[in-house]
Order: C-alpha cells, then sequence, then structure tokens
C-alpha cells in the first residue's frame, strides 16, 4: 500500500515537472519552428513567384487564345490575372461565341443570373 502511494506521488510530480518545465519548452521550440518554416516558405515563393500567363497554357482552346490579346491590353491594368481569366473563359464557353465570358446572362434579377 505504501509502494502504491509512492508510485502514485511519483507520478503526479512527474507530471507535474513535465507540465511545468518540459512542456513550455516544447511549446516554445514548436512555435519557433512553425515561425521559420512560414518564413523560409513566404521568402521562396517571393523569390519564385516569377510565373507568366503561358503557364497551363496547354489546356486552352484555339477559341480561347484568339481572345489573349485582348485579355492582355495594359489599359484594363489586368496583366497579372490574364491566365486566371483566360481559364474562367475556357470554363464558361471555351472562347465560343459572341460572348465568351458569359456575362450578359447575369444581368441583375434575372433567372439565369448564376447559370
Amino acid at each position: 500500500m505504501l509502494r502504491e502511494a509512492i508510485e502514485a506521488k511519483t507520478k503526479t510530480v512527474a507530471l507535474g515537472l513535465f507540465f511545468k518545465y518540459l512542456f513550455p519548452f516544447l511549446l516554445a521550440a514548436a512555435l519557433l519552428f512553425n515561425l521559420l518554416f512560414m518564413m523560409l516558405m513566404l521568402a521562396d515563393n517571393l523569390v519564385n513567384n516569377q510565373s507568366t500567363s503561358e503557364e497551363g497554357a496547354a489546356n486552352l482552346s484555339e477559341e480561347v487564345l484568339q481572345h489573349k490579346p485582348t485579355v492582355e491590353n495594359k489599359e484594363y491594368g489586368i496583366e497579372k490575372h490574364v491566365g486566371i481569366l483566360l481559364a474562367l473563359m475556357m470554363q464558361e464557353s471555351g472562347g465560343r461565341g459572341n460572348d465568351p465570358m458569359q456575362v450578359s446572362v447575369a444581368t441583375r434579377f434575372s433567372i439565369n443570373a448564376f447559370a
């Protein structure tokens, strides 16, 4: 009985020491590692963020690619988003027709606003 009481007290003291000294250290180390990892990922993203509008262009139809000069027009200020806009155009209409972005059906109060 005395032995069991000593073992229980030892476990309680060991857990108390763990949570008082070792756990905060491990938590701080994990947070520091996470912060370092995020900073490295951000630095890598900033250094290697030299994407062009040609990425993924192999999946665009010829009809969509015909609209590329219009989308690339610097007058609109959307040079960074050319690839996304062409992908959207491919999704909406495949570049076919007079409304390749399918915006005419999304008029206010129309039934087909999100068709």
